[in-house]
Formats: structure tokens, sequence, C-alpha cells
């Protein structure tokens, strides 16, 4: 039961049959040594049984503490570790939460109370669900145990909060990982597994496949509106929104969002003309509170008034006239003419191979390469864009990760305004120098409002394509009977891109 998502890269399967778990403790000093997440790669490329990762971690100096819970076929070992000093408690079962169990570290464990008494609240619970299990018990038996309070922390929509975020169930025999994101009880299974599991298979870290096999249906709606947090990413992993999005259309257009926790209420609107109404009406409604959900349901967004899609009023026209002088209708044909060879570029490649990870090939690569080119930023700094555009856009959905998106965000911010130091000396046709020598009334823009606006743009060129190319993909996919009638020409290219972009 993972309380964060990074945890993740702390566990796993090898295909000699061997299992790998970690558990955070607290106790002893940092020091010079291995990180247990490489500790944990080590013994899964060269152990084959709990008695061979037992002996192998023994012989590494861990940086912290950390416990190691490791399973095969066979038998099951806990391997508690504090600096230089190891205890291994093995048994037919084991069960470990977050506190020491060798009785001579428990008087070293550092765990304040409360977070001790839930650990061992955990643990019994834990103990008593596995006792019931039967011996050939499948991964959703396994998930029911890990569904029960104490051992499951609900989400009470407050992302300051602990909650589980994932679940999962490691298959040492069979040499599968079964995953349930996000809370385990409203979920649907995961599931992966290595080709095959031989412990004298001297190949088993060459050539091996890992592959989903298999991926239950999104599952429908509840009945209740109140019971849907649009507040909450993992509601769109888990659910097809499209019935939730008729009804609201047909029966309650204007709806109240109910508080869940600590985060507020808000207003859906759901119509078209509502919509377009509401965003042409900028009296009434102001954009400076912030434009996504996590923005506008905290304090506020620091880019208002700076940034064009979070400032109102004349300030807003007057940053925006300056930006469209970086896009004339010169600049965007030759622009639209490179996206084409791009995208012409990229897709011969896939059909000559046969085969490609469409989101991965093309669609990450011609939106950035189009908005890099725009604002100037030269092809050997592209890729390190892409990383911290992700970053910065897809982390606001767990708190863990929250340190991680500030540093993207920070990244990207700081990369703009070397440009604009350096486009302020020497100027070239782009738009980073467009910025960085646009005037207001004869005022230059200020640091802040340039470095905003080229991180908005980086952010919205490549996300808002990106996403659009991979979704369009998928649906033609799911829907061929639409992608037939647009190869017939039954709708216009032009239809069939505003229809993607709704």
């Amino acid at each position: 039961m993972l309380s964060f998502a990074g945890l993740l890269g702390y566990l796993g399967v090898n295909s000699r049959g061997l299992a790998v778990g970690l558990n955070l403790v607290l106790g002893g000093r940092w020091s010079p040594g291995v990180p247990p997440y490489l500790a944990i790669r080590h013994i899964l490329d060269i152990a084959t049984s709990v008695e061979s990762a037992v002996a192998a971690l023994r012989s590494l100096p861990f940086a912290s503490s950390r416990t190691i819970v490791l399973a095969d076929a066979t038998e099951t070992a806990c391997v508690e570790v504090i600096g230089g000093e190891h205890r291994v408690m093995t048994a037919p079962e084991s069960v470990h939460t977050n506190h020491f169990l060798a009785p001579d570290f428990t008087s070293r464990d550092e765990l304040n109370v409360f977070a001790h008494n839930s650990s061992l609240r955990r643990f019994q619970a834990a103990e008593a669900g596995l006792r019931d299990l039967p011996a050939d018990a499948d991964p959703d038996e396994h998930f029911a145990v890990l569904s029960q309070t104490p051992i499951c922390v609900a989400d009470d929509g407050d992302i300051r909060r602990e909650r589980t975020v994932t679940a999962v169930v490691l298959d040492a025999k069979n040499g599968a990982l079964h995953l349930r994101p996000g809370d385990p009880r409203l979920s649907r299974t995961r599931s992966f597994a290595l080709g095959s599991v031989s412990p004298s298979d001297p190949s088993h870290r060459l050539g091996l496949e890992v592959k989903p096999v298999e991926d239950l249906p999104i599952r429908a709606m509840p009945d209740d509106l109140a019971r849907v947090n649009l507040g909450d990413p993992q509601t769109f992993a888990d659910y097809d929104l499209s019935s939730y999005w008729r009804t609201l259309r047909a029966t309650r257009p204007l709806y109240r969002h109910p508080a869940v926790g600590d985060s507020p209420g808000f207003w859906v609107l759901s119509r078209y003309d509502d919509i377009v109404a509401l965003y042409r009406d900028n009296v009434t409604f102001t954009s400076e509170r912030g434009n996504v959900l996590i923005t506008l349901l905290g304090e506020s967004d620091s880019a208002a008034g700076l940034m064009v899609p979070v400032t109102d009023g004349q300030r807003h026209e007057e940053l925006r006239n300056v930006l469209l002088k970086a896009f004339s209708p010169r600049v965007l044909s030759r622009i639209g003419e490179q996206v084409r060879r791009n995208a012409r570029s990229r897709l011969a490649v896939a059909v000559d191979r046969g085969a490609c990870d469409f989101a991965l090939d093309v669609a990450s690569k011609i939106p950035m390469i189009t908005i890099c080119d725009l604002l100037g930023v030269p092809s050997q700094d592209q890729e390190y864009m892409l990383t911290f555009t992700k970053s910065a856009i897809s982390s606001d959905d767990q708190p863990e990760y929250s340190a991680a998106a500030d540093d993207a965000r920070n990244e990207i911010l700081q990369y703009f305004l070397g440009m604009v130091e350096e486009r302020r000396v020497a100027p070239q046709n782009d738009v980073v120098s467009v910025l960085a020598g646009g005037t207001v009334d004869g005022e230059f823009l200020s640091e802040d409002e340039i470095v905003l606006n080229c991180y908005s743009l980086i952010l919205g060129g490549d996300a808002t394509a990106r996403l659009t190319m991979i979704d369009s993909v998928h649906s033609f996919g799911a829907n061929p009977d639409q992608w037939a009638a647009f190869k017939r020409g039954d709708v216009s290219v032009k239809q069939a891109t505003e229809e993607a972009l709704r």
C-alpha cells in the first residue's frame, strides 16, 4: 500500500521468482552509502530467492534506514536496516508497516507516537486480513484486504493530507505485478507480467518484454452527481465522464459542485453557449484568480496581471497586442509549412517501421519543435524543455509531486530569463525578441511579464496540441465509423480540427 507514488520505484518482481518491496521507517542517521532504490534494483538484477537477496543486502552499506520486504514462492523475509546494522526476520508469511519489529531496533524508532499508533493499527489489520486469506487467494482477494480501513487511507479531498495513492500485489511465483491506482476500493486492477519465470534461466535480464495483460473497462458513473469529485484528477482516469456531462447539460446546466474536505465548492457550466457567454464577459467574471482548479480553489495565481491568460481588462489587451506582433501571417505561414513537413517526416518513419508509439514518437515532438522554433529555443535544448513542461503540467495531481512541479516551473522560468537577457543585447526573429523589445505606451514590458508569457506559450503550445493529437488518434481508433467518415470527406479537415479541439 503506497502513500506516495514515488514508492512504485522501490518495488518489483524479477523473472527468477523474487518479489521486493520497501517500507519507510525512521531511525538512525543518513550517511554516505547506497540509496535504497538502487539496492532494490541490484537485488532484482542478481537474486534468485529470498536467501540470495538477504545475502546481497547484508553486503550493501545503506545510506539510510529502511525495511526491505522479500518474497519468493516458498518464504518471505523482512530485512530492517539502521546504518550498517541489519536484522532479518524470515517466515512463511510476513507483515510489515512503518515501525521497527526487531526487538533491539524498537528503542531506536524515531516515529512519533501518533504515526506509530497508526502503523501498529495497520499492521494488526494486515495480519488479520492475511490470516483469513486462502493459500490460493487471487489478486482481487488481496486487494480486498488492502481496501480495509485502517490499511487504506481514503482521500478526503485535501491534497495536503496523507492518502492511499496506489495498492500493489506482487506475485513472485508467476512474475506478475497487479496495481490499483488511487483508492483500491474504487479503481480497476491493472496487471503486468514478465514473459516467463525461470530461476535457472541466466538470460533473465535480457530481452524480456513487459506488457499489460489486463486492463478492465473504465467504470460506469455513479447515479448521484454529488459523488463525482471533479477536483480529483483520479476521477478522470477512473471514469468515462460522457454521461455525467450529458446529464449536467440536460438537467443541471449551472451546477454547484459540492465542497470536498477543505476544498471549497465551485460552479460548473456544461453548455457551449453558456461557456462562451461567460468567457466574453470580463466585467462580471475574472481570470485573475487563475485558470486551473488547483489555483482557483487555492489562494490565487501569482502570475495574475502579468500573464495574458490570467490578466483582465485593458492590460490583457495591451499584452495580447504585443504578442500578436510575433504571430504575423508571414510567420504563421512559414511555421505551418514546417509543421506539415515535420509531421510527414515522422509519420513516414513510423510507416516504414510498421508501428510506432504515436504519443512518444510523433505527438510529443511536433508541438514542442514548433513552439520552440517560434520562441527561439535552439534544437539542442528542446528535449530538455519537453521534460520540464511535462513535469510542470502533470505534477499537480498528487501532493508528493508538488516539489518536482515547482522545480520544473522554476527551470523553465530561469531558462527564459536567460534568453531575455541575450535577446535584449542581440535580438533575433523570434517571440522572445518581440517581447523583449515590446512596449506599451513607451514602457518596456517587465522581465516578469516577458518570462511568464514565454512560460505560458510553451506550456500551452506544447500540452494543448500534444494531448489533442494523442486523443484524436485514440478516439478515431475507438470509433472507426468516424474515421471512415473523415476519410470519405463527409466532414472537412476544419470541422474535424474544431471537434478535436472541443
